[in-house]
């Protein structure tokens, strides 16, 4: 089974043989195993060598990298680096663009997202007998005709406002059940960049873990991860990723957090205050990590795809809109049984 690493200390890969090692500042040295590996994590300051850099991406082995100021309390991911695609094509993002560009195929693909995402919060809080009222929110919500009702009456028709605006109603909807679900700390709005308090810090780390593992998987795949349908494609971000984080959100990183709080796991001196915000210290990261990584693995059911790892199901729902893009037929966004 692929794993990802993450690498907290400070010090150095190299590479000796077929292999990359990891040296630390205390001398300390390790074997990375790259043919297990899926992505390395960077949480400090590491320096490659170009050979051990070069095994890495002929391994297919994204690396990601994160930047923190304890001092502000802000933490940034930095950016990825990421394999050249082993097969690229050409007609892909030829008709993705083409996708993007029809307003109806764009919006067909990215109310689908959002329908994913209601349906996978409903599945995520459904257990909880105080929050009900949301419950109920969301099940009678319809993206479909929310679009085609704030579409005509807008002046400002700019589909992705008018997309982005309706996702914005159910992650309200949705934020409100999570505040009264967590027994301690407070949780009244989503807050970021930096995160104002300990949930917004978790929401935002365990996001973009999301973020970047879906990021690695759309890119061993035909598809573009810049030209997105939901989120507009922007420089500097990767917004297909973005996209496709949506309706796995409420399965992975909230009901991770869920987890964290309610059972105690994560604690007050987890949590370092900054100037600006607040952030994880290393053992809470590690923490929050081993969760995350736990909730991937974890077996669950699609309909139509039986039961898998909810790792394997990110890129399979990559396949399934590769799919729909290029036979012009219906994409289906991944709805958990349970």
């Amino acid at each position: 089974m692929v794993k990802n690493l993450y690498i907290f200390s400070i010090g150095r890969l190299f590479r000796k043989h077929n292999n990359v090692y990891f040296k630390s500042k205390d001398g300390n040295k390790k074997a990375l195993k790259i043919e297990s590996l899926s992505s390395i994590y960077i949480m400090n300051k590491v320096s490659f060598t170009y050979n051990a850099l070069k095994l890495l991406l002929d391994r297919n082995i994204s690396i990601h990298f994160f930047y923190e100021s304890k001092k502000k309390g802000i933490s940034y991911y930095l950016g990825s680096l990421l394999p050249r695609k082993k097969f690229p094509s050409g007609i892909m993002t030829i008709k993705q663009v083409q996708h993007y560009l029809d307003e109806g195929k764009r919006c067909e693909i990215a109310l689908e997202l959002i329908d994913a995402t209601r349906y996978n919060m409903i599945k995520a809080i459904e257990k909880y007998n105080n929050v009900q009222k949301e419950i109920e929110l969301l099940k009678n919500f319809n993206p479909r005709s929310k679009f085609i009702e704030s579409y005509r009456i807008k002046k400002n028709k700019n589909i992705g406002n008018v997309l982005r605006g309706i996702e914005g109603e159910i992650w309200d909807i949705f934020y409100t059940a999570i505040g009264k679900i967590l027994k301690r700390y407070t949780f009244d709005k989503r807050t970021k960049r930096p995160p104002k308090n300990e949930i917004n810090c978790l929401i935002s780390f365990l996001n973009t873990l999301l973020y970047t593992h879906v990021l690695s998987e759309i890119n061993k795949t035909h598809l573009d991860p810049t030209i997105s349908f939901l989120h507009e494609p922007r420089s500097v971000r990767y917004s297909l990723a973005l996209d496709f984080s949506e309706n796995f959100k409420p399965i992975i990183t909230f009901r991770t957090l869920i987890w964290l709080v309610n059972q105690d796991v994560i604690k007050d001196n987890h949590f370092v205050k900054g100037l600006e915000g607040i952030l994880l210290n290393e053992k809470g990261k590690k923490i929050v990590i081993e969760h995350f990584e736990k909730r991937m693995d974890r077996t669950v059911k699609i309909k139509g795809y039986g039961r898998k790892s909810i790792r394997s199901f990110i890129r399979k729902q990559a396949y399934a809109l590769e799919k729909a893009i290029l036979e012009e037929s219906k994409f289906k966004a991944f709805r958990f049984m349970q």
